[in-house]
């Protein structure tokens, strides 16, 4: 017995020696490290080392050492440090070594990554080199996704967008999870930062449900970071708070500097929402003290801009004043570019309180100047929406400026124009239609089949991961350059404007802010410009309006408001007869012709109404040359027997099925709008179980002047790809019915006139000064002129009969906006008192409004 203990001791010491050599703990550290999770190696890698200089081996002393300082980069000078590592890198060791030189800029790439974005694209450029020559598909594929995020701060977001999702694909189809985890958290911190906040959110717990099946990855702090800022984003304060202070107080037990600096800041940003800016500078303080002692400039300057709009919200500008030249100069010398516009607005907003308007003036132009860069660089539809949305207020603010204390309203629509609709804008200016990839969104449509015939949970939330990894493949569409690129991006000059409008002809284009709002007035004779309240007050009325009218509610208090808010002041209004609206905020889902005058007169009964997204747009729409249609033909589409199958689509893909029955009335709607078009060329009719999605996309589309569509439509306020118009399947054709936001782009359309007689199809995703993310600006974008959506589910019959009378007026010569309007007004007539805005008011045209 007592050998067998003498044994059992000796294995047992054994076992504890080698689980302790140096190789061991190399071994495991580099385990952890290449699982991204740094933070539990420096014992490792510290004990490594030391044992490996004791036994003489240099080569992996270097590993140790190396692994050692990465893991402690938080507590040091990171200058200092990317200096040693320069140093280290010339060691002829480790140029003699391939994988230990690797190993070393990829250190050296994640220290310079909180430096200097010049100096981590080199490393990781390095990286990406050095793991190609030397068959490293693992680290290459990382290196990619790295470059993605300095190619973010340089502003080539197209560029970013494809190497990180990329990245992503790379990794799901190679099993590496750790990549998987790192590049789902970082695609939601970029979406939550331009305020896509919900699918922010699904990317971000992908994320980190991945790490939890493997605790070796350790704890998430930039993806848990990435959450707050999602969560605050969807009104979730408390959980943000909570989660916010956990991250604070793990960094700081950890001794994670770097980590404990994001986190005082994203606290600080919090107190700065409840309203507490005593706390706020109380974090920022010792965010500033960390960032000083660690000379970590990037966080440093985070922490000193969010202190001085504290001191601006506090009214202490003398002290917000004393900071703005320590960090004015760095700002424009980072080379983060996309991190540049909004810090000169700050620095704009702070010189404005102090009554330095011409500064001010001067910071705003270099800030839209930097985003005008940007987007210059940014063909990608997407990518550039994204841009325009989380730079929207550098624009607005500058006009505000330009019109508030310069009274100079031609400059303000020249800022303002330059960001108005952006994408639709550059798109007509191309005269092509949406660009995409049509055999990704079969690849869609095959997997949404999949989920309608799955037959268990476990299939369906396979097929549903399926697809949400292959939509990553949109953010890898490589868009061409617009054709006349050279173009793009500046508005029509306002006298090319003026030459298109008629004497009663009035483009009001809208500027919301805070604290005041603005309406530019454009007419033949030139612009003008009247102040309203604050658009948070604008907004709110025009959303408390809208769900009244919603519920068949007339409103007559808050429509005489917000007619005195938004019309009054207009100049001559009596004498216009046309007003063209460019909406901000709100007011794109808000039906301008239901609103009241103090007489109680709705504005259709005075004054004809349309929408377009940008001056600019309203005159590439108008004035402009289109590409022209092959043949006048028509293509109506109703009477959609929605059986259980349509239903069950439906259903798999999250859509509300209660609403979703048949529409009586759809069918004669598309057979008479036919009678009355009385196109030359031929009409095709898809009526019943004739209806199919495969039988739309097949209808030879180009050739279509009029497209009519009398179905059901589902909007999707937060992502926008998955608003459609419900038809019914087409197994033969692999389409599953629903005609989504993202397919309508891969539409080639010439159509002078759509007509989605459907719910919610001028209704979406509000994403700044680029306009909402609606089934009607999708077929804008496929290259139709005009489109005639609704704002709100439209009863069957009254729709019936407001179509029949639009398209009289159509036939007999008259435009798009006036054949509606007087529609609208014949509804009115004809159904008295029974004739609520909500029955006539959901219906806008968007687009030209040229006789068809």
């Amino acid at each position: 017995m007592r050998k067998l203990a003498v044994l059992a001791f000796l294995g047992s010491a054994f076992f504890a020696r080698a689980q302790d050599s140096p190789q061991s703990l190399l071994d495991q550290a580099l385990r952890l490290a290449d699982k991204y999770n740094w933070v539990d190696t420096r014992d490792l890698f510290t004990r490594a080392e030391e044992g490996f200089r004791i036994s003489g081996d240099a080569r992996k002393a270097f590993y140790a050492r190396l692994g050692r300082l990465r893991s402690t980069m938080e507590e040091r000078s990171l200058p200092a440090l990317s200096a040693e590592l320069e140093e280290l890198l010339a060691d002829p060791i480790i140029l003699a070594d391939a994988q230990l030189r690797l190993f070393a800029l990829i250190v050296k790439g994640d220290v310079d990554g909180e430096l200097d974005t010049d100096s981590a694209k080199r490393d990781w450029l390095a990286v990406r080199d050095l793991a190609d020559r030397t068959a490293n598909a693992r680290w290459k594929n990382r290196a990619n996704g790295e470059l993605g995020f300095q190619a973010f701060l340089e502003g080539d977001v197209t560029g970013a967008r494809q190497l990180v999702a990329g990245a992503l694909l790379g990794a799901v189809a190679s099993g590496d999870r750790p990549a998987q985890a790192r590049f789902m958290g970082a695609i939601g911190t970029g979406l939550s930062f331009t305020g896509i906040y919900s699918e922010a959110l699904s990317y971000l717990d992908r994320a980190l449900a991945i790490a939890a099946a493997d605790p070796e990855m350790g704890y998430q702090f930039v993806v848990l970071d990435g959450k707050v800022s999602a969560l605050k984003g969807l009104g979730r304060t408390a959980e943000a708070l909570k989660l916010a202070e956990e991250l604070a107080a793990r960094a700081r037990a950890d001794g994670k500097n770097v980590k404990l600096c994001q986190s005082l800041i994203r606290l600080a940003r919090l107190a700065r929402e409840q309203k507490d800016d005593q706390r706020a500078m109380d974090l920022l303080s010792e965010a500033i003290l960390l960032a000083e002692k660690g000379d970590f400039p990037r966080l440093l300057a985070s922490a000193q801009f969010l202190m001085i709009e504290t001191y601006r919200t506090t009214g202490d500008l003398n002290k917000a004043g004393e900071m703005v030249a320590n960090v004015a100069n760095a700002t424009r010398n980072s080379g983060d570019l996309y991190l540049i516009p909004d810090r000169l607005r700050t620095l704009a907003l702070l010189k404005m309180d102090l009554g330095e308007y011409e500064e001010a003036n001067q910071l705003l132009a270099e800030a839209t100047d930097y985003v005008d860069a940007m987007l210059a660089n940014s063909p990608n539809p997407r990518a550039k929406a994204g841009l325009v949305i989380a730079m929207s207020t550098i624009y607005s603010d500058h006009a505000g400026l330009l019109l508030r204390h310069f009274k100079d309203p031609a400059k303000a629509y020249d800022v303002i124009e330059r960001a108005r609709g952006r994408t639709l804008t550059d798109q007509l200016r191309s005269s092509s239609s949406a660009t995409g990839n049509p055999s990704l969104e079969k690849e869609f449509t095959a997997l949404r089949l999949k989920i309608a015939s799955a037959r268990s949970p476990a299939q369906i939330r396979q097929v549903r991961n399926d697809l949400f990894i292959r939509e990553l493949g949109r953010w890898l569409d490589s868009t061409p350059p617009l054709a006349n690129a050279s173009e793009s991006g500046g508005p029509v000059p306002l006298e090319r404007l003026q030459g298109l409008l008629a004497r009663d002809h009035v483009v009001l284009e809208y500027v919301l802010g805070k604290p005041h709002s603005y309406c530019l007035v454009l007419t033949k004779d030139g612009v003008s410009f009247f102040e309203l309240t604050d658009g948070e007050t604008i907004n709110d009325l025009a959303f408390q309006y809208v769900e009244g009218l919603k519920k068949q509610q007339v409103g007559t208090a808050l429509s005489k408001r917000l007619f005195a808010e938004l019309l009054s002041k207009v100049p001559n209004l009596q004498s216009a007869r046309r007003l063209t609206i460019v909406a901000d905020g709100q007011l794109h889902l808000l039906p301008f012709d239901t609103l009241t005058d103090p007489r109680g007169q709705y504005l259709v009964a005075t004054h004809t109404t349309y929408v377009v997204p940008s001056a600019s747009a309203l005159f590439a729409l108008e004035a402009e040359s289109r590409p022209k249609v092959a043949a006048q033909s028509f293509l109506g589409i109703g009477g959609v027997p929605y059986n259980q199958d349509a239903l069950r689509v439906a259903l798999t893909r999250g859509y509300e099925a209660g609403s979703l029955g048949n529409l009586p009335g759809s069918e004669d709607e598309v057979i008479t709008a036919a009678g009355l078009a009385k196109t030359k060329g031929s009409t095709t009719l898809l009526v019943g179980t004739k209806a199919t999605e495969g039988a739309f996309k097949g209808a030879d589309l180009a050739r279509r002047s009029v497209i009519h569509l009398a179905v059901h439509g589902v909007a999707n306020t937060e992502r926008p790809d998955s608003a459609a118009l419900i038809l019914l399947s087409d197994a033969a054709a692999r389409e599953d019915g629903l005609l989504q936001f993202s397919e309508v782009l891969q539409l080639r359309l010439t159509a002078r006139l759509v007509v989605l007689s459907a719910c919610d199809t001028a209704v979406g995703r509000l994403q700044g000064q680029d306009g909402a993310a609606t089934l009607s600006r999708a077929f804008l974008l496929a290259g139709a002129r005009s489109v005639v959506s609704t704002l709100w589910a439209v009863d069957d019959t009254v729709s019936a009969f407001l179509m029949k009378r639009f398209y009289q007026g159509v036939v007999a010569g008259k435009d798009a906006a006036i054949a509606l309007t007087q529609a609208k007004r014949d509804v009115i007539r004809t159904f008295g008192a029974k004739a609520l805005p909500y029955h006539w008011g959901g219906f806008v045209l968007e687009g030209a409004a040229k006789p068809i």
